[in-house]
C-alpha cells in the first residue's frame, strides 16, 4: 500500500529545519510584498497607526477654539420641541416657528445662539440636533442645560479627530461625569448617587476644586486653575435628568462644563 506524504512531512524528514522555516517565511512575506507593490503603484502612502481621540484632546480643541459658553444672554434662542420642531426666538421677543432644518439653516454664521431642548426629549434625540448644529456652523453655541439663573449654559465637544497615540497623554486632572441609562452617576470611576440624589456628586466636586484652588493646580497650557469638567450622558436618559445633574455641578466651581455627544451608550 502506497504511503501518502505531504510537503510538511517531506521537509521534516529531509532533516533541514531551515528549509521549513524559510518556506513559512515566504508564505507570510510574499502577500505583504504584493500589497506593498500594489500600494506603491497607486501612489498610496502607508497608514500611520492611530488611536481614538481622548476626551482630553477634544477638551483642549474646544478650549483652544474658544468654544465655551458666554455668560450673557444670547441674541437668538432655538427652542427644540419633543417632536423635533424648532422655534427661533430673538432677544426682542420676536419669534418664528418652522421645521428644525430651516431653523438651523437660518442660524448659520450668526454668533450668540442658544439651543434650548425640551426637557422631555431623550438625550439621543438632543444629540442628533447638536450634530446638525455642529455640521452647519463653525461658531460656538450655548446649550441651555440648567435652571441656574446666572449661567445656565454648557458647550458641546467638537467632532472627534483621529490622533497618534503620542499626541495627547492621559491627563489625571480630567473629570468626566457619566450618567447611565438607569440614572446612576459616576465621576470618573467613583459611584456618585443618581439623578434623583446628586448630593454626593456636589460634595465630591467641591472637595476636588477646593484642593485644586488651594494648591494652584493649573489647567494645561494656562495659568488658570483646572476646574473644567465634561458630562457624558446615556442616549436614553431624558434631557430633564441631565438638567438635574448640571444643576448640581453648577453649585460647584466647575467651569467650563462640556457635553459629550459622540459615541453615546444606550
Amino acid at each position: 500500500m502506497r504511503k501518502e506524504t505531504n510537503l510538511f512531512v517531506e521537509l521534516v524528514n529531509f532533516g533541514d529545519m531551515r528549509i521549513l522555516r524559510n518556506f513559512a517565511l515566504a508564505i507570510i512575506i510574499f502577500p505583504l510584498l504584493v500589497v506593498g507593490a500594489d500600494a506603491q503603484k497607486k501612489g498610496k502612502k502607508p497608514r500611520k497607526s492611530s488611536s481614538p481621540p481622548s476626551v482630553m484632546s477634544m477638551m483642549i480643541q474646544s478650549l483652544e477654539m474658544g468654544c465655551v459658553p458666554t455668560q450673557r444672554d444670547s441674541k437668538q434662542t432655538v427652542q427644540i420641541s419633543k417632536a423635533s420642531n424648532g422655534t427661533l426666538t430673538f432677544k426682542t421677543d420676536e419669534s418664528s416657528s418652522d421645521s428644525l432644518e430651516m431653523i438651523l439653516s437660518s442660524i448659520k454664521g450668526k454668533p450668540e445662539v442658544t439651543i434650548k431642548p425640551d426637557p422631555s426629549m431623550d438625550f439621543g434625540s438632543v444629540a442628533k440636533v447638536l450634530y446638525a448644529v455642529r455640521r452647519i456652523t463653525n461658531d460656538c453655541v450655548n446649550i441651555e442645560a440648567s435652571t441656574n439663573s446666572i449661567n445656565p449654559y454648557v458647550y458641546y465637544l467638537p467632532e472627534p479627530r483621529e490622533n497618534n497615540s503620542a499626541d495627547i497623554k492621559p491627563n489625571p486632572l480630567t473629570l468626566i461625569v457619566f450618567i447611565s441609562q438607569n440614572g446612576k452617576i459616576t465621576l470618573n470611576t467613583e459611584s456618585m448617587g443618581s439623578v434623583e440624589n446628586t448630593t454626593l456628586l456636589t460634595k465630591r466636586l467641591k472637595e476636588v476644586f477646593k484642593y485644586r484652588i488651594d494648591n494652584g493646580v493649573l489647567r494645561e497650557r494656562t495659568n488658570e486653575v483646572e476646574t473644567s469638567l465634561v458630562v457624558k450622558p446615556s442616549s436614553s436618559i431624558k434631557f430633564g435628568d441631565l438638567i438635574k445633574v448640571i444643576n448640581a455641578i453648577k453649585e460647584t466651581e466647575a467651569s467650563p462644563i462640556g457635553l459629550i455627544i459622540d459615541d453615546l451608550q444606550p
